[in-house]
Order: C-alpha cells, then sequence, then structure tokens
C-alpha cells in the first residue's frame, strides 16, 4: 500500500526517486493469451516475454487472465476457467467471468496498471458480432484502466496458409483465408479496438501472410513453398501436428510485436 501511495492516478510511468515503481501487465483473451504452446518452450507464451523484454526499463508484473477457449462472448458470460495453464502471474476466477476478473483487479490497483493485452475472437466466420463484442470489451477496460494506461489488441497468424500443403483446393483456401483476414477480419478488429484507443497489431502481417504465394523458399519436406507458408510452419504447430498455437519462436515475435508497442506508447505524451 505504501507503494500505492507513491504512484499519481493520473500517470502510468510515475517514478520514484529509485526509478520507476513496478506496474502491473494484465493479460486477457484465449488460449494465445494463456500461452498455450507447440512444443518446448518457456511457460506463459508471449506475456511472460514481454515482461523480460521490457524488463530492461520498465518493471512489469504479469497477471494473466487468458483461458483456452475463450471467446468474445465467454470473456463476458462465462463464470470461471476450466483451460487455464500453470504459468507465471496466472489468475483464477471460479466464481466470475474473465471480464469481470480482469476488471476488478483493475480497479482494485488503480494507478498500478502498466499494461493491458487483448488476445480474442479467434473465429474468423462471424466478423461483425465479434468486432461489436470486441469492441465492448476495450471499452470496458478502458473506462476500468483510465485514459492514461497503454493498451494493446492482438490479431493472429493466418494458419489457415497450411492449407496451401494439400493441393488445389488448399490453394484456394489458403488464398482466401489471406483474403479475409486483409479485407475483413484485421479492419474490423483495428476499427473495433480503436473506438477505446486500443493500439492493434497485426500479427498475421507479422508471420508473413500478405507476402504474396509466388515468392518460393526451401521446405526440407515437401520442397519449394511459399514464404508465407514456411512461415506458418515454423511459427506455429500447424505443418506439422495439425495445432494452430505458435512454437516459442512464434510467442517470441508476438512478444517482440508487443514490447515494440509498448514502448511507443509509454513515451507518448497522452499517456505519460
Amino acid at each position: 500500500m505504501m507503494l500505492a501511495g507513491l504512484m499519481t492516478a493520473s500517470s502510468s510511468f510515475a517514478a520514484t526517486d529509485k526509478g520507476p515503481a513496478p506496474m502491473f501487465y494484465v493479460s486477457v483473451g484465449d488460449s494465445y493469451a494463456a500461452g498455450f504452446e507447440v512444443g518446448a518452450g518457456s511457460p506463459g507464451g508471449f506475456a511472460t516475454k514481454v515482461v523480460e523484454g521490457v524488463a530492461p526499463k520498465y518493471d512489469l508484473i504479469l497477471r494473466n487472465f487468458g483461458c483456452g477457449g475463450a471467446t468474445t462472448e465467454s470473456m463476458m458470460g462465462s463464470i470461471g476457467c476450466t483451460d487455464a495453464l500453470d504459468s507465471p502471474g496466472v489468475e483464477s476466477y471460479p466464481a466470475t467471468t474473465q471480464l469481470a476478473a480482469a476488471l476488478g483487479f483493475i480497479h482494485a490497483h488503480h494507478g498500478r496498471i502498466g499494461l493491458i493485452t487483448i488476445s480474442i475472437g479467434g473465429s474468423a466466420n462471424i466478423v461483425a458480432p465479434i468486432a461489436h463484442n470486441i469492441s465492448v470489451i476495450a471499452a470496458r477496460l478502458r473506462a476500468a484502466a483510465g485514459k492514461s494506461v497503454p493498451m494493446i489488441g492482438l490479431t493472429y497468424p493466418d494458419v489457415d496458409l497450411a492449407d496451401w500443403l494439400s493441393g488445389t483446393s488448399g490453394l484456394q483456401l489458403a488464398e482466401q483465408s489471406i483474403m479475409e483476414f486483409r479485407e475483413s477480419i484485421n479492419p474490423a478488429w483495428k476499427v473495433a479496438y480503436a473506438s477505446s484507443r486500443v493500439t492493434f497489431v497485426d500479427v498475421t502481417a507479422a508471420f508473413g501472410a500478405y507476402v504474396p504465394l509466388t515468392r518460393l523458399v526451401p521446405y526440407s519436406t515437401y520442397g519449394e513453398i511459399p514464404y508465407a507458408v514456411d512461415r506458418i510452419c515454423a511459427l506455429t504447430g500447424m505443418c506439422t501436428k495439425l495445432n494452430l498455437h505458435p512454437t516459442d519462436a512464434g510467442y517470441s515475435l508476438i512478444a517482440r510485436l508487443i514490447v515494440h508497442a509498448y514502448l511507443k506508447l509509454a513515451t507518448a505524451p497522452m499517456f505519460r
């Protein structure tokens, strides 16, 4: 409590005479937020890597509310989490919803929230309802955190690019998935997040999805394949295990994107 008294409610990065005080990093969302991973890697997925990446400049303490299988609807309406990981900073909430639990934590630690990330909305077939729910979730988190807290909303890798490996029909599915992310899903989510001043990070682009499929690279199993497909094979488990979750390398990339966005926000006048 003494530490909280040293903070000012208007600044997420108020410093003591020994430097910036520790702040909480609140991660909410689905299995990506929780850190479900393909293969060996550090527990906690991108969230724990964000803490490590920010550590040289800011001291963040992770509180992770992510839940495997969560959707925008379950985040707001389902009690508890039956598919959580035992990883650093995990918060349990057996008697309330994920969103309510996160909001309660934010309210209880007003002035000590340094970062919020949101990773939710994995189904691409119902873009408009998901975008609406994202805007509601983002607005409630923003209202609780206040205008000075950096918030970052994530999209997903285009894991359907792995369909390219199955032949002609798969090529059509891969091309369609690229178009959906580029022209429908990500633009809708970007607008939904922007309504609450949440910075949108395009994970789809960072994983190489928009590189033309005519750009080929060698691949040990299939010969030459598109660069975009190669990236999905290397950064997720889709090509080896039909698992849509990132590998350790994939989570490391997502973490770098978040850290880059966060460090820019942390020094922006509107967030000081």
